[in-house]
């Protein structure tokens, strides 16, 4: 009897998420989020300084500049990078790195994904110095962004945790970050 109890409330919740679920599929329940590049500055700024000690060097990103180019699919960051060598000489200057946002359905989160350097400034540098600074700052942004959450959705509001199953497209539009998820139809 005490298992009856239990049974029939369960059956009936089972039955009512399946049943919202069906009708907001039908209804295509999407969920656009909207980004400034001001909205995504502010969360990636308490991600920096990175500082990453090298055998022969100590690396230092700082002061992150997000950037959105109205139809890419990519977010570009401007980065301050300071090294300084064993030998004491510290080099310093700038980055514009672009990634890929990256999805993951089951946190509800959002990465900076597939870094790319696109330019680098830093004065008194060889050619190859460069490209080898340029191949460490790509991998290091990596490493370290494709593990911090950009943006997470938020599991108390029943829309954004319904949604979440889905990535939908990503796109920069008017110097906004545009990001449709939902249930697939």
């Amino acid at each position: 009897m005490r298992s009856a109890k239990i049974a029939v409330p369960l059956v009936v919740g089972m039955v009512l998420l399946v049943a919202l679920v069906a009708i907001l599929r039908t209804r295509n329940p999407g969920l656009t989020l909207t980004f400034t590049a001001d909205d995504l500055q502010q969360k990636l700024a308490g991600r920096f300084p990175l500082r990453e000690k090298l055998p022969f060097t100590t690396i230092t990103f700082r002061d992150p500049r997000v950037v959105l180019a109205d139809g890419s699919d990519r977010i570009g960051l401007r980065i301050t990078a300071d090294a300084t060598a064993a030998g004491g000489k510290e080099l310093s200057g700038s980055l514009l790195l672009d990634g890929a946002l990256r999805y993951e359905p089951q946190e509800g989160a959002f990465y900076f994904d597939g870094a790319r350097v696109q330019e680098m400034a830093v004065q008194g540098l060889s050619d190859d110095a460069r490209r080898q600074i340029q191949t460490v700052a790509s991998l290091l942004i990596n490493l370290y962004l494709s593990h911090v959450p950009v943006y997470r959705l938020n599991p108390e509001d029943i829309r954004q945790a319904l949604a979440k199953t889905f990535l939908k497209s990503v796109s920069v539009r008017n110097g906004r970050l545009i990001v449709e998820i939902g249930i697939a139809s």
